[in-house]
């Protein structure tokens, strides 16, 4: 049982904050919490919720921890067999991991976060780039999403099919790298 062909992904909505993700995988419910995730060896912890603990509201959305979840539709579909694989990507960068959803739109791959910030919520695009044309942006914006507006001091770099870096030439501490999920092993710590 592969997170990417047979589990469900739940996000919260707009949080400005570490949101966490639910993931349920073989009938059962788990949380990745990203701050968890070691990118050296590619690990990712995930913690077991009880199942009464999640309270449905319709198939696609639940409470937990009065937090509402919702479902995330992962596309596998990309315009080119030698492009990134589309899914969910760990990205490290100096201030932790965030996790972000990636898919093509025409020949843009786009990243949706599925973790918040202080800045940017969980569920905006966080990125864009034409495969094409190699023009990229990123999303940033002030406290609060106030003022949000795309940056174009990135560049995307060292590009393979499960693995691919932004890199900031005005801030290196802005660079990040996005991993796919799929090169990380699940492990349950509770």
């Amino acid at each position: 049982v592969t997170l990417e062909n047979e589990g469900m992904v739940f996000m919260e909505m707009d949080s400005f904050q570490k949101a966490l993700i639910i993931i349920k995988l073989g009938g059962q419910f788990y949380t990745i919490d990203d701050s968890l995730i070691t990118i050296n060896n590619k690990t990712m912890p995930l913690t077991t919720l009880s199942p009464q603990d999640v309270i449905w509201e319709n198939n696609d959305s639940f409470e937990f921890k009065q937090s509402a979840f919702s479902k995330v539709i992962i596309s596998k579909e990309a315009p080119n067999s030698s492009y990134p694989e589309p899914g969910i990507y760990v990205k490290s960068k100096s201030s932790g991991n965030e996790m972000a959803m990636v898919f093509y739109s025409d020949t843009n791959l786009v990243g949706m976060k599925l973790t918040g910030s202080a800045h940017v919520p969980s569920s905006k695009t966080t990125f864009t780039f034409n495969m094409e044309t190699n023009e990229l942006m990123v999303q940033h914006a002030n406290k609060g999403f106030v003022s949000p507006y795309w940056s174009e001091d990135y560049k995307m770099v060292n590009i393979t099919k499960y693995k691919f870096k932004l890199d900031n030439h005005k801030n290196s501490k802005d660079d990040s790298v996005y991993d796919h999920i799929s090169r990380f092993v699940p492990f349950v710590i509770e």
